[in-house]
């Protein structure tokens, strides 16, 4: 670890009358957030005593290619939240912050909701489990985001998910409406078993340490299957309003004009998966067995 971080951590833990409970090894977007706010005109926290001017803040706990955008989307849709989007990836914290005039990372967190909330003032953020961790660790859940409700969604074809990842990897395409500016092509044929059984092992230590978390801190979050939202979206999304307390009419409508998503999964997709499963299916399932897939938690399903 830089020495830089070893002394924030310390001063960190030295000014906290409960430190994050968990010990974990911090990833990029942490490791370049802190080092972005320790150049000489910036700071870390600036006053952590004005919290996020929100009603209500949502936080939607994902792993890459689980179905969090496609939520996300439906859930704006619905005009009762704002849109969910990846805002604490360090690469969007260091561009607001140039864009907006903003030197310490609590600035950033209050200034989102400005452009990213409802007018009844719900703000929504999606968060991978390593910003998650670093949020915490660092105070600023629940100093400045003080009451997050949780979503987390999971795909029960890890598999699937695990070959769209590796396809986004290769293509640059992380939405349908976007991509990275990587612009490349498919070739599932480059696609090792090797590589999807890496993906799918990185996936499910992600959503251990989401399990971990939840346990840790005695939280009961909404829980999502990506399946059941393609099958009845309607049905999740209205459960996903009642968990949070959102009041929504009784005949609640998505508006369409708001969804940009399409499915990316083709033909080539599923060859490619039966064939993973034909040649691997001893070490697959193996593998799955070590996975949260059979949560004691009550699932919205």
């Amino acid at each position: 670890m830089l020495p830089f971080l070893q002394s924030l951590y310390h001063a960190i833990r030295s000014t906290l009358e409960q430190p994050f409970p968990i010990e974990y090894t911090p990833c990029h977007h942490e490791i370049e957030t802190l080092e972005y706010f320790n150049q000489s005109d910036k700071v870390l926290f600036r006053d952590l005593s004005i919290k996020i001017n929100t009603r209500k803040q949502v936080i939607l706990c994902f792993t890459n290619r689980c179905g969090s955008n496609w939520l996300a989307e439906l859930l704006y849709a619905t005009e009762l939240m704002g849109l969910a989007d990846e805002f604490f990836n360090t690469e969007r914290i260091q561009a607001d912050c140039v864009e907006c005039g903003l030197n310490s990372l609590d600035d950033f967190v209050r200034h989102l909701p400005g452009n990213h909330s409802t007018l009844n003032k719900i703000f929504a953020t999606k968060l991978s489990w390593d910003q998650l961790y670093f949020l915490s660790r660092t105070k600023v859940i629940p100093w400045i985001i003080p009451n997050p409700q949780f979503i987390y969604i999971v795909r029960d074809d890890v598999a699937a998910q695990a070959l769209s990842f590796l396809v986004a990897q290769q293509t640059g395409q992380w939405k349908s409406n976007w991509n990275s500016g990587l612009n490349g092509k498919i070739e599932l044929a480059d696609i090792s078993n090797e590589q999807i059984i890496t993906a799918i092992s990185e996936i499910l230590f992600a959503q251990s340490k989401f399990e971990l978390y939840f346990e840790m801190l005695k939280l009961n979050p909404c829980r999502i299957h990506y399946e059941d939202l393609l099958a009845k979206p309607e049905f999740i999304i209205a459960r996903i309003l009642q968990y949070l307390k959102i009041p929504a009419p009784k005949k609640m409508e998505i508006n369409s004009a708001k969804l940009q998503l399409e499915k990316q999964r083709d033909e080539q997709s599923e060859k490619r998966l039966a064939r993973f499963h034909r040649e691997t299916e001893d070490r697959y399932n193996f593998l799955r067995m070590g996975s949260i897939a059979g949560s004691v938690h009550e699932s919205v399903r």
